[in-house]
Parts: structure tokens; C-alpha cells; sequence
């Protein structure tokens, strides 16, 4: 594919379909404008209005070459739009093929649920139409039925649940997961089932994967164009395909190498691991949780700090956990008297678990001291009208 000089920005709307046929029209639509010099913002209709649309389409940096860019939710943060050259994102789709290939035959048919505006979903429509990949589109309760010996399907941890749950007759395939944290509990269950579980972690700023767990050896390691460090016990990374720049309700950002993330790492000898989320915004359910809101109104019903641990939940994606500096006996008091509270019914604006923050640990425990007294203590108390553990 020619990619010509930049001209301007246009946005290209997403279909809501993902059969083969729209899929074409979308893509071919694409190519027009990388061809033709436009860089085109890839949106869709149910989330962004054309008033938006047009505002954004206002502030994008002009480029020298026809580029690409994505709205995202703000699982890291806050909304913005991610600016990335088109060479990015294909050289993110060559990677993690060649990381599946690693696995499976040179020939193999992708199946994916992915919309097009993620860029998850916008990597498969490089696999098929510039790496000559076959892929099969559609919701998962269509896809699960046609997997076959061989396959990849590339999705996320809600669909890997539902597969490794719900479908019963799995044959011997490849689920590429990626768009969150997988589970513990997931991998001995893919591995009873012949599956070959790749996880990822990435980003839209990465154009995807950039770290990868190796399903034979179970560890994670770096893609071989990624080079990752720890700063302050956060990840940073260095690549290629990092962003342009990214457009915020702060303005205009351009992103430098290295890339310092708002997740929680460490390295292990060769290979690393991702400890959790520092960030500002828990995402539960689909909707997207402040953790200042949280606290404050935590600290308003108990009358004392409180800190929050944020931990990966299979079914709703994250899962908020609160540590109160009051005894347990206590905790459970404010709670029966402030029963009918918003945060202890069945919102998914709720911590999870409520649990005393035991003074051995002092006023400022780390991630892991935490997480190991979370799953170590038997004095948790769940909300959500449900008995205490």
C-alpha cells in the first residue's frame, strides 16, 4: 500500500455490522484515504456526535504523513483521541502474527468479535488485508460454534471467560487475549482444554501488544522491538510504534520515548510482570469509576482514611477492594446502619470488599503487601447485600 502525503484529517464512521461484506467496504474506504494523502480519525456514530467529531477533527496535529487515530474509553485515565502513523499500527499487527506463528502453522484463519474503532479490532483488518490473513468477523455466540482445530481467535478476557465457561466442545486453538488482565485461574483451565492462551499487555499508545505471556514456559516477556524498564515501579517501555501524540481535555500531547504507563511492575530475572493499576479510574461493567470519587465518599461514611486496591475481576474487568482504618467489628456496624447507602447495594460504583487495614502495615502499604492481606485475611466484608467471608 502507497501511503501519500498528508493533506487533512477526515473521520471514517464504523459500521455497526461486522460481516465480511461491510468489513470490505470499510477497509477499502481506508485505503482511499491513506492513498489519497488524508489522515482519517476512525469513529463511531452511537458514542460521538458530529459536533464532537468536527471540534476534534479541529485540534489534530498536522502531520507529514497520512496517520490514524482512535477514540478511547480512558481505561487509563481520562477520554482522548490517540494519534498514531499508519506504519505503527502495522508494524503491531506483524508482531503479534509473528508471535502466533511462533504457535501455530504459518497458514491460519483469525476469528475476532473486535470492533474496528479499537484498535485491537482495527489490527485484525491489517492481518487480513496487508499480512493475507483469513478472518472471520462476527458476535461471539456466532464465531464459538465455527472454531476449529487451529484457529486464533483474538478477543478479550470477558470472551475467554466465556468461552472457557459456556462452550463445552472446544477444539485445539489459539485465544490471542489482550484489552485487560486474565485471571489466574484461567490458565490451567485453557491448558485442560488444549488451548494455547496467549495474554497481552499493551496499550493504544503502543498500537497494541507490547508484552507477552510465553504459554509453554508461563512468563512474560517483551516483543523483540519493545525494550521495558522500571521506573518508580511503573512500567516504561520504548518502541517504534509509541503514539504520535494523544488529545485530551488537556490539550495536545506528543509522546516521547521512553513511555512511563500508570501500571505497577516488576522484572523477574528475564521476564516481567504486571502487578496492577496506579491509575485514576477503576473500570467495572463498562462504566468507568473515579477512585477519587470512591475514596472521598468512603472516608464520608467511616470518618477515616481509606485506601483502595484495584484488582482484575474476570466477569466485570476490575474489582475495587477498601481498606478502612477502623476495626472490622466497626466497619460492619457503619455498614448495617448505612445500609441502604448507594455504595453498599448493588451499584457497580461499590467497592467489592470491605476490610480493616491492619496497623502492622502501616498508613502507606504497597501494592503487594495489600494484595497478599487481601487474599490471606478471612475477614473480608462483601457488599452488595451479600454475607461477610
Amino acid at each position: 500500500m502507497d501511503i501519500a502525503s498528508h493533506s487533512k484529517w477526515h473521520s471514517l464512521e464504523v459500521p455497526n455490522s461486522l460481516d465480511s461484506k461491510a468489513r470490505d467496504v470499510f477497509w477499502n474506504k481506508f485505503k482511499e484515504s491513506l492513498e489519497s494523502g488524508k489522515s482519517t480519525l476512525i469513529t463511531n456514530s452511537k458514542i460521538h456526535s458530529n459536533d464532537l467529531i468536527s471540534k476534534r477533527l479541529a485540534k489534530l496535529p498536522s502531520l507529514e504523513h497520512a496517520s490514524c487515530a482512535f477514540f478511547t474509553s480512558g481505561s487509563t485515565g481520562r477520554p482522548k483521541v490517540v494519534i498514531h502513523h499508519f506504519e505503527s499500527l502495522l508494524a503491531s499487527a506483524t508482531k503479534s502474527t509473528e508471535i502466533i506463528r511462533n504457535y501455530k502453522k504459518p497458514t491460519m484463519r483469525f476469528l475476532s468479535a473486535l470492533p474496528w474503532f479499537h484498535v485491537g479490532g482495527f489490527l485484525n483488518l491489517i492481518r487480513e488485508n496487508i499480512l493475507n490473513q483469513e478472518l472471520i468477523t462476527g458476535p461471539t455466540s456466532e464465531l464459538f460454534p465455527l472454531l476449529k482445530e487451529g484457529d486464533v481467535f483474538v478477543g478479550v478476557p470477558t470472551q475467554l471467560h466465556d468461552l472457557l465457561t459456556k462452550v463445552s466442545d472446544i477444539p485445539p486453538v489459539t485465544f490471542y487475549c489482550g484489552g485487560g488482565s486474565v485471571t489466574k485461574e484461567y490458565y490451567p483451565m485453557a491448558k485442560s482444554k488444549m488451548i494455547h492462551l496467549i495474554a497481552t499487555y499493551g496499550q493504544t499508545e503502543s498500537a497494541g501488544a507490547i508484552l507477552y505471556r510465553d504459554p509453554d514456559i508461563e512468563k512474560t516477556f517483551a516483543m523483540n522491538d519493545v525494550t521495558v524498564t522500571i521506573t518508580d515501579g511503573l512500567l516504561s517501555y520504548e518502541t517504534k510504534r509509541l503514539a504520535h501524540s494523544v488529545l485530551s481535555d488537556r490539550g495536545l500531547q506528543t509522546l516521547k520515548s521512553p513511555y512511563t504507563t500508570q501500571d505497577l511492575a516488576k522484572k523477574i530475572d528475564d521476564h516481567i510482570e504486571i502487578l496492577g493499576r496506579n491509575d485514576d479510574i477503576i473500570i467495572c461493567g463498562g462504566e468507568n469509576i473515579s477512585k477519587v470519587f470512591l475514596k472521598k465518599e468512603l472516608e464520608k461514611i467511616f470518618d477515616t482514611p481509606v485506601i483502595l486496591l484495584v484488582l482484575p475481576d474476570h466477569r466485570l474487568g476490575q474489582m475495587a477492594i477498601a481498606f478502612i482504618q477502623s476495626p472490622f467489628a466497626t466497619i460492619e456496624k457503619k455498614v448495617k446502619d448505612k445500609k441502604d447507602h448507594p455504595l453498599f447495594k448493588d451499584s457497580l460504583q461499590r467497592p467489592r470488599f470491605l476490610m480493616e487495614l491492619p496497623k502492622t502495615l502501616g498508613i502507606k502499604p504497597s501494592f503487594e503487601e495489600l494484595k497478599r492481606h487481601f487474599e490471606e485475611s478471612p475477614y473480608k466484608l462483601k457488599t452488595g447485600g451479600e454475607k461477610s467471608l
